[in-house]
């Protein structure tokens, strides 16, 4: 967890909004496929439990 929490702050210095992250994660699975799809859901889960580690 600490090191997906320390890439999640490199990339935070350049991704403002999580709609940012959700544009790139868009662009994964229209350039990657389908195959992509379980990786998008484990970020998107990630993005989520670091959002409340955020806040808390």
């Amino acid at each position: 967890m600490a090191s997906r929490l320390k890439t999640f702050h490199e990339y935070r210095k350049r991704m403002n909004t999580d709609e940012e992250f959700f544009e790139a994660f868009n662009v994964a699975l229209v350039v990657g496929g389908s195959i992509v799809i379980t990786h998008l859901r484990r970020a998107v889960e990630s993005l989520e439990e670091i959002r409340k580690e955020e806040v808390d």
